[in-house]
């Protein structure tokens, strides 16, 4: 029988493309291009283009189509008949392999630049184990550059990373933006300044974060683009010792003010720069298109919460 040689010839494609058997099987229980497109969440002209390729690909007419409407054709009829119920088994049997994976990925591996835990305060992380305690989150600290690698290479999940970052390479959530700042030895010339333009840095000794972190190169580009290249004669591992260096008197530190609070030498002060486009810019990064656990997912949604309320 024709039919039946016919289903048997696109069993395959079955297979190959549940999307548009999924699309066609809305289509006809609504009886409507434009209320199925709805029910899908995709644009009447996106369904009715996906329906004609699976018409294309079976070359068979799936509906009649008219200024009244569309009904479906004999072979459609059939179609539906036959592959509804498969079709509904095939994604109820793909949800529960997914919650099955999902099960086994309750790990989270979390990348942090230096700095960016007090910044954002380690009560998020204390939150969502609260709300996950069976969730193991396993925390890196390192440099910007390190963690972009790291993510990209897939060693870790996320990362919480300095701007600007590489959109066709991740997938970004923009989180927090900190001022920066110059530390001066009370003692030092610079100190009486209210606030500090690049070219005031010229020929002075610098200490700022190495250049494993982006406020290390967003510091040269300015300096450069102000006509000079700075004197870095202390690059850092950590922004603590940049402080206890400007207290030293040792060079002027490159800081932000959160760390200015928590440290707060006496014999240090901290001066805003001119530019204000000088800053410190926090963003969540994923790998592009990289499939996220749902635990990931659960971890990006808290953190995005955290800030909202913090911020209201």
């Amino acid at each position: 029988m024709f039919i039946d040689d016919f289903l048997e010839r696109i069993g395959i494609n079955y297979f190959m493309d549940i999307k548009h058997l999924t699309y066609f099987i809305q289509t006809y229980r609504d009886g409507s291009f434009s209320k199925a497109a709805k029910n899908l969440y995709i644009t009447p002209q996106g369904l009715s283009k996906a329906i004609k390729t699976l018409e294309q690909e079976l070359k068979v007419p799936l509906f009649y189509r008219s200024q009244r409407g569309i009904k479906p054709t004999e072979y459609g009829t059939y179609l539906y008949q036959h592959f509804e119920p498969l079709v509904d088994k095939l994604k109820s049997v793909l949800n529960h392999l997914n919650d099955m994976v999902n099960e086994g990925e309750k790990r989270i591996s979390a990348g942090f630049t230096s700095g960016i835990i007090n910044a954002l305060s380690s009560d998020f992380i204390s939150s969502f184990q609260a709300s996950y305690p069976n969730v193991e989150l396993n925390v890196v600290e390192n440099g910007d550059l390190i963690l972009e690698e790291a993510v990209y290479n897939e060693e870790v999940d996320l990362a919480f990373v300095i701007g600007p970052v590489n959109r066709d390479k991740f997938d970004i959530y923009s989180i927090k933006k900190e001022d920066l700042c110059v530390l001066v030895n009370v003692s030092h010339p610079l100190s009486q300044k209210t606030s500090i333009n690049f070219t005031d840095l010229k020929n002075h000794n610098i200490s700022i974060i190495n250049d494993n972190f982006k406020l290390y190169h967003n510091f040269i580009t300015k300096c450069k683009h102000s006509g000079f290249k700075p004197k870095i004669t202390f690059p850092a591992a950590d922004i603590l010792t940049v402080h206890q260096l400007s207290n030293l008197n040792k060079c002027i530190g490159i800081s932000a003010n959160f760390v200015v609070d928590a440290v707060n030498y006496p014999n240090v002060v901290s001066i805003p720069f001119d530019d204000t486009t000088f800053s410190w810019e926090i963003y969540l990064i994923t790998k592009k298109d990289h499939y996220l656990s749902k635990y990931v997912v659960e971890f990006i949604n808290h953190i995005q919460n955290y800030m909202d309320r913090l911020n209201t």
